[in-house]
């Protein structure tokens, strides 16, 4: 048996009510339908990788987003990056199970720390109220909180090269592209936009009449435009799928797909795709899954001559 998965097998020993993974799989249903289904068509190593992963990121924008003000943010922040440090180091008590999901996580799938830290530098600039004046800004908003998920995923699910790297970025950052344009109100409930500036400008408005009534008359133009980027890095996402062993780009291509059909629900809805929530239903998502494996199947169709063989990832993303 291989050592990661020694580790987690001793993990779920720990009983079902106080296992990291149990968990972890608690937390991913209640806070994402989509990526909770995508999960379960990962292997069993890579799915339990993932969770605790997702508990991670899930209790760090929980701990953020519930501050009560700014200065409680920043201290919220300030101890997230103390605790995230020690994880990466190895040294976090048994008794926090996020903390030490991380830990696992990071040390049995050889993850750099550069990554989970600069997920908490996109937190950052959400508490600072970083504004974004070029869709290029975004995107190094984007990496942060999105495609740095797809990089330690990366480590998780296993590569055939390193040149896979730009593609998990590009997916991360289409899925975060996708998410903006489907919480533009809420957002904006929390004194967030995320539009360009000069998005904005070029529509004829500045962020203090983006949620005037004459502002969100061009939100469905606006999200256009986002949506236009996003799609632009799902293909470029799903290029990357050939670098991947089957079972996590079936995954993978699943779960971009599921948060693509979102943004198409968005464009059909036009102003009314902020009345509520824009998500995909079950049925949806399974036939989003056949789809999947159908584009999977022949995309890694080429393996039944060049199989799949794993190889070690040197490179860290944005270093030299």
């Amino acid at each position: 048996m291989r050592e990661a998965d020694r580790a987690l097998k001793a993990v779920r020993e720990i009983g079902p009510d106080t296992s990291l993974v149990a968990h972890g799989r608690a937390q991913i249903r209640a806070g994402s339908k989509s990526f909770a289904f995508a999960s379960f068509f990962f292997s069993k190593r890579e799915r339990e990788g993932a969770w605790l992963l997702y508990s991670w990121c899930r209790a760090c924008d929980d701990r953020i987003d519930q501050a009560p003000d700014r200065a409680s943010a920043l201290a919220a922040l300030a101890e997230l990056e103390r605790e995230t440090r020690r994880a990466c180091r190895g040294d976090v008590p048994l008794t926090d199970p996020i903390f030490q999901g991380l830990a696992l996580v990071l040390r049995e799938f050889r993850i750099p720390e550069k990554y989970p830290l600069d997920l908490l530098r996109g937190m950052r600039m959400d508490v600072e109220g970083r504004e974004y004046r070029t869709l290029a800004e975004l995107e190094e908003y984007c990496y942060c909180v999105a495609g740095v998920v797809g990089l330690m995923m990366c480590h998780v699910m296993g590569l055939s090269s390193d040149r896979a790297l730009p593609h998990a970025v590009a997916l991360g950052s289409a899925m975060q592209l996708t998410n903006i344009c489907r919480d533009l109100d809420e957002d904006l409930t929390l004194g967030r936009v995320y539009v360009p500036e000069d998005f904005l400008r070029e529509a004829g408005l500045n962020r203090s009449g983006f949620g005037t009534p004459a502002g969100r008359r061009k939100w469905p133009v606006l999200a256009a435009r986002l949506l236009d980027a996003a799609d632009e890095r799902y293909r470029e996402g799903v290029a990357g799928l050939r670098y991947l062993p089957f079972r996590a780009a079936l995954a993978v291509a699943i779960a971009g797909r599921v948060y693509r059909r979102i943004g198409v629900k968005i464009r059909s809805r036009g102003m009314r795709a902020w009345d509520r929530r824009t998500y995909t239903r079950l049925p949806e998502k399974i036939r989003t899954a056949m789809a999947a494996g159908l584009g999977v199947g022949w995309r890694l169709f080429p393996r039944l001559w060049r199989p799949w063989r794993p190889a070690a990832i040197e490179r860290v993303w944005g270093q030299s």
